[in-house]
């Protein structure tokens, strides 16, 4: 074993280190870590209970955490754990790795990440980009909903999630979280959402607009998302059911023309999601991509997204083939597929089903598109 050791570095003895390996100056190295081969830890980093394999490079002033709840926890003994970090990982300085973490084979954090979940193996930092401090996010929403707007953000990745999750918290500290979510904070897309996130999304009271078709055109496995994500991360994206059985109001969209301008594809794709836990039924689906558009805007308070007396007339009419009532998800809602409870029937949605035709809209009474 060939260790190369700077002065003032501290390390247990109670540590693996394979051969060849670098650690630079001021480094500590807790107790119970098992570092391999040829790996180069920089000055002033600082490491517990971690597994770095061969061909690491992690850079100056790391930080590997082992405890995710420091001081008293009565189950430390089975919450404790470091990360893993597996070979030809690269790791920027100033980066702070949580407990549990796995930073993928070839991997690559970027400097000054705080690392809070796994990363996939080759993932390296993306282009996206940040526009929004949490302070601003916190300014926008009190400025819009105090002036009686709905304040609504454009989130695709966990960055940016718990950005927006910091600037919602920062919101019901000024004007109380009950205020919060009287307001209604509009997300679009929040493709990338955790359990703790769910939670934290439906305590705030936010409403989601979501896109079905991504998962249709890059779900699943040999997709797109599992080719730049990994297949586990990706599989937890654009998590539908969970939003409408956490109950967040949520409606559909398209964001065409990333995806084509097709309610009844968007349709299509919620009800045979690629992963089967995150399907909903075709009449969840179908409420989301016509009165969940209405409510999230705020202006369904006349009725608007429903056929009903008194209910705005602006509405679009089809020709369909069969309609039919099909057995929903019982995870997700269900009804009585007996005529006599007058559950409305639907278009048949399947994977083959032609899609319905639209024969005339209308907007309050006023004929806009007439194909009979």
């Amino acid at each position: 074993m060939i260790v190369r050791r700077r002065r003032h570095t501290a390390a247990h003895h109670h540590n693996h280190v394979g051969d060849e390996v670098s650690i630079g100056a001021n480094a500590v190295l807790e107790l119970g870590n098992r570092i391999g081969s040829r790996v180069r830890i920089h000055s002033g980093c600082f490491l517990e209970l971690v597994t770095i394999e061969d061909d690491v490079f992690v850079g100056p002033h790391v930080v590997f955490t082992d405890d995710p709840h420091p001081m008293g926890c009565p189950r430390y003994s089975e919450c404790k754990g470091g990360p893993v970090v597996r070979r030809l990982a690269r790791i920027g300085a100033n980066a702070t790795i949580l407990p549990g973490v796995e930073i993928g084979e070839g991997a690559l954090v970027g400097a000054g990440s705080v690392v809070v979940r796994d990363v996939p193996a080759g993932a390296e930092p993306s282009d996206g980009n940040l526009y929004l401090s949490a302070e601003q996010i916190a300014a926008h929403v009190v400025a819009v909903s105090r002036a009686g707007a709905v304040p609504a953000f454009h989130v695709i990745g966990d960055r940016a999630m718990d950005e927006l999750l910091l600037g919602l918290r920062a919101a019901a500290n000024i004007i109380g979280l009950p205020e919060l979510r009287a307001v209604g904070v509009r997300i679009e897309h929040a493709s990338m959402i955790d359990a703790p996130t769910l939670a934290s999304l439906v305590m705030h009271g936010v409403t989601i607009s979501v896109q079905p078709g991504f998962d249709a055109a890059w779900g699943g496995e040999g997709g797109m998302y599992a080719v730049r994500l990994g297949a586990g991360r990706a599989a937890a994206l654009h998590a539908i059911a969970d939003m409408v059985t956490a109950g967040i109001p949520v409606a559909f969209g398209s964001d065409a023309p990333v995806t084509p301008m097709n309610a009844w594809a968007a349709v299509r794709a919620a009800v045979f999601h690629h992963q089967e836990h995150q399907r909903v039924s075709a009449r969840a689906a179908f409420r989301a991509h016509t009165r969940g558009g209405w409510r999230l805007a705020r202006l369904d308070a006349g009725g608007a997204g429903e056929l009903g007396i008194g209910a705005p007339a602006t509405l679009a009419i089809w020709a369909a083939g069969e309609l039919v009532v099909q057995s929903p998800d019982g995870r997700i809602s269900a009804w009585s597929t007996d005529p006599r409870a007058g559950t409305p029937q639907l278009p048949l949605i399947g994977p083959d089903a032609p899609d319905p035709v639209c024969r005339r809209t209308l907007r309050d009474g006023l004929i806009l598109h007439d194909a009979w």
